[in-house]
């Protein structure tokens, strides 16, 4: 039996799983390897408590009669008013959540309970295990409960599973800026006539600053592509000549407009203005009593459900203060202090010292990564000195269970999972570099894949 998380916490796990069958057993797959694994194993992907099911009684919510009081973009506005209603909104939320009598239970610590209570209804000694992000979280907590139970263990793209979640939100900034000045503004400087945002580091950089915040945004949420930045400029041109420019004119403007010189920056920067054009006519937000969906109502008290004390609100406004200063593309939006004001406390982990009695275990890391650094991940391999890394050298990927990634990382994590073959402690892979495909690319791709072959 081969467990399937997607991480989240709050992402469900059965057509993640389901998809994964399809990629790895589609014809045309370049990876026999991962083949082999389907061919091997059962797939079981449990969705953890709290998320919405078969039984929506038990799915987790955050709701009350507060009333939620909207706030400015909070890289960009670091006012003390606009901090001071930040604080507020997350207060709300936090009461709203801890609220929920199910809250206490959404923990890794019970999901990890859960998975072996699966184990043990299907009458199997040991298990493997193929987690994804988040899903490191619950395996490393998993593998150090119940060692005892684990064949192979993989965790893809991974948090310090030896810290709290609320300490993995912090380094994302600098990683995304990190992302955005090796691979955006060298990708630029290349051939800058194709982009004309900027001749220097220094220019794209001062470009960036000058475009409006809700622009900056749409570079912030495509860290990786200059066409993106392309589309923001291009947006701020029109709307400072046409302010009260509606959804129809620009999209007739964006048909025609000439973005650059080289037809596939052209073709990418225009696709990326259709689809981020809507968004710009979104209403803004307006006081509203708390409601959070199911994904984020999970996904907050997972992580804010931490074995120590979170620091203060004030730590996380001098956090939000120096990450807009030291990192405006990276960003402030992961100190967002709702765990600041979170009272309930889970059971310590496990000590991290019990994933060494697990004999199978890899890690796989992408070089960059904005969701999980690799710093975290490198930190939480040296201390198990048992496991091995696959280490995916120059490349911007998170998650590489679908084929379409690395074929290095295909081979060697194939071969572990499907034979056992575990790498040495640390094989780097660097077959693939730059941008990999994102999870619903990858996702979209097996769908093409699958229509195509019948």
């Amino acid at each position: 039996m081969l467990f399937i998380n997607p991480g989240g916490p709050g992402i469900p796990a059965g057509f993640y799983t389901a998809s994964l069958v399809a990629d790895w057993e589609w014809e045309g797959s370049s990876s026999p390897e991962k083949r082999r694994i389907s061919e091997q194993f059962d797939l079981i992907g449990m969705t953890p408590r709290g998320i919405k099911g078969s039984d929506d009684s038990t799915a987790l919510l955050c709701q009350s009669d507060e009333w939620l009081q909207p706030y400015d973009n909070i890289t960009d506005n670091r006012s003390p008013a606009n901090i001071l209603a930040l604080n507020e909104h997350a207060q709300v939320s936090a009461r709203g959540c801890q609220s929920n009598p199910l809250a206490p239970y959404i923990t890794s610590e019970q999901t990890a309970h859960d998975m072996d209570l699966v184990r043990q209804l299907l009458g199997e000694e040991k298990i493997s295990y193929w987690g994804v992000s988040y899903g490191t979280e619950l395996g490393a907590w998993y593998g150090g409960m119940f060692p005892q139970h684990v064949d192979r263990m993989i965790l893809d793209s991974n948090v310090d599973w030896t810290r709290d979640l609320y300490e993995n939100a912090l380094p994302k900034a600098s990683s995304r800026q990190e992302i955005f000045e090796r691979f955006v503004v060298d990708k630029i400087l290349s051939a800058p006539e194709n982009y004309s945002l900027g001749a220097t580091g220094d220019e794209i950089q001062q470009r960036f600053i000058a475009l409006d915040s809700r622009f900056r945004e749409i570079v912030r949420k495509s860290t990786g592509s200059p066409e993106a930045m392309m589309a923001a400029a291009f947006f701020q041109e029109q709307f400072r000549q046409q302010p009260r420019l509606q959804l129809e004119q620009l999209l007739d403007t964006i048909r025609t407009h000439d973005f650059s010189a080289d037809q596939m920056v052209d073709q990418e920067a225009r696709t990326l203005a259709r689809l981020f054009a809507p968004g710009l006519f979104t209403p803004p937000e307006q006081p509203s009593r708390l409601d959070m969906n199911n994904a984020s109502s999970v996904l907050w008290t997972v992580q804010c459900q931490n074995t120590s004390p979170i620091p203060s609100p004030s730590e996380w406004a001098q956090w939000g203060t120096a990450f807009a200063h030291q990192f405006p593309v990276g960003g402030s939006d992961e100190t967002y202090p709702l765990c600041a004001y979170w009272r309930q406390l889970s059971p310590p982990r496990p000590p991290i010292e019990r994933l060494s009695q697990i004999e199978n275990l890899v890690l796989i890391q992408a070089e960059f990564d904005a969701f999980t650094p690799r710093q975290g991940a490198m930190r939480a391999f040296s201390q198990v000195p048992s496991a091995s890394m696959i280490y995916a050298r120059g490349l911007v990927a998170h998650g590489f269970a679908y084929n379409l990634v690395s074929s290095c990382v295909n081979r060697a994590a194939g071969a572990f999972m499907a034979e056992g073959v575990k790498p040495s402690r640390l094989l780097e892979c660097v077959d693939a570099t730059g941008f990999a495909p994102t999870l619903m690319e990858s996702m979209e791709a097996d769908r093409a894949n699958r229509r195509g072959s019948f």
